[in-house]
């Protein structure tokens, strides 16, 4: 859980988890047994924000025009999907192996490859249907759709069509490296043809005395990102052109799609990393802050994050009147970079409270990646805390 504030300027449409307010980030929930000496069962649910469902319904008379509005927000995976009813697992779900065997005498090399259901493209739909009285009468359809990318359904309505894989080397208890990659399919099924999402990343964490560093560097590729969207487009204009033929006069429906995209890009690639001190003064030990603990903490920490999309696609539009259609879409290139220092206070090993400054930069292109603005840069207050049990 955390508190931000920030000078993110008015008017301005916040994406969620960046307004001045708290935030409920993630509960992660384990499960760890083994029925016997070499056998070992291991489960972990992760839910991050509340999942939304809407509908809504409008209708607008003018003189000579009817204007009917529909709106469905949803998911793919259907109305009762077990998500809805409390969160959206932050992973995809699947099985698979685990193992790990000795190099030298203080190594150890760690590997893990799992099939999963993989991520999907997600979509909401909006319908819009105005009709002109005349001779003849027109009518216009347009649907508006929002596409992102989220975590695998696990209700049996989407394949397993993904494997991941880690590879990890200790060579010491102080710290591991660690190689990892992803594949799956993610384009939504009703479409005649498959993309592939890809991800190869590296990490890593080291510790000397009371210095910690760690680090990650990720590629991912979408393959055929245009493709896929202009098949969606497509078939839902094909769908939403043959759903009115004609309006009440005898006139022809023309119909127009619009797509709003969630940052989808061709490429995307970036790189954060970490430096921290586990400071144990004597003072905290001695003062209320550390009294009655066995291992109280002041942990400064400096962080740099940097990220790139190329591609970013927006704007996508279909539009035609019986036969004719037209595509057009615009795309352009964002990279952000984000400074973060703070301080934790960690009196205990399952808990933790946090208080660190964040400033955002934009390096390239209209607007910042997170959160979604047209500013320069913003520069933020955060307050957390977290814990286990």
């Amino acid at each position: 859980m955390r508190f931000e504030t920030n000078d993110v300027a008015s008017g301005n449409n916040v994406p969620g988890g960046s307004a001045a307010g708290f935030t409920f980030r993630r509960l992660v929930l384990t499960g760890d047994a083994r029925p016997a000496s070499r056998l070992r069962v291991y489960t972990e649910v992760e839910f991050e924000r509340l999942f939304e469902i809407g509908s809504e319904k409008r209708s607008s008379r003018v003189p000579g025009s009817l204007n009917l509005k529909q709106t469905l927000e949803g998911n793919n995976g259907g109305e009762l999907a077990l998500e809805q009813a409390w969160g959206q697992p932050g992973a995809t779900w699947g099985a698979g192996f685990t193992g790990s065997f000795n190099v030298g005498q203080t190594g150890k090399l760690d590997y893990q490859i799992y099939a999963l259901n993989g991520t999907a493209l997600d979509f909401n739909l909006e319908h819009e249907l105005t009709s002109t009285a005349g001779s003849p009468g027109t009518a216009e359809l347009v649907l508006n759709s929002e596409l992102q990318l989220t975590s695998g359904f696990f209700d049996g309505s989407k394949s397993a069509t993904a494997f991941a894989w880690r590879a990890s080397y200790s060579p010491t208890l102080r710290g591991e490296f660690a190689i990892s990659g992803y594949h799956g399919k993610y384009a939504p099924s009703f479409l005649s043809f498959r993309e592939s999402l890809t991800t190869l990343a590296y990490d890593h964490k080291w510790r000397w005395k009371g210095f910690e560093t760690e680090a990650e560097a990720v590629y991912t590729s979408l393959g055929n990102l245009n493709n896929v969207l202009t098949g969606f487009a497509e078939t839902a204009f094909n769908s939403a052109n043959s759903t009115i033929r004609s309006s009440s006069s005898g006139g022809l429906t023309s119909a127009t799609v619009e797509m709003e995209l969630a940052n989808l890009s061709r490429r995307r690639y970036g790189f954060w990393t970490d430096f921290k001190y586990h400071a144990r003064p004597r003072w905290l030990k001695d003062s209320f802050l550390g009294e009655s603990f066995e291992d109280p903490q002041i942990i400064p920490i400096l962080r740099y994050e940097r990220v790139w999309l190329n591609g970013v696609t927006d704007n996508v539009n279909v539009s035609g009147f019986g036969p004719v259609r037209l595509i057009s879409f615009t795309q352009e290139n964002l990279q952000q970079e984000r400074v973060t220092a703070g301080i934790s206070y960690r009196p205990v090993t399952q808990f933790a409270m946090q208080a660190a400054y964040e400033h955002n930069r934009r390096v390239d292109g209209s607007q910042l990646i997170f959160p979604r603005i047209s500013q320069d840069s913003t520069n933020g207050l955060i307050l957390g805390m977290s814990f286990g049990f």
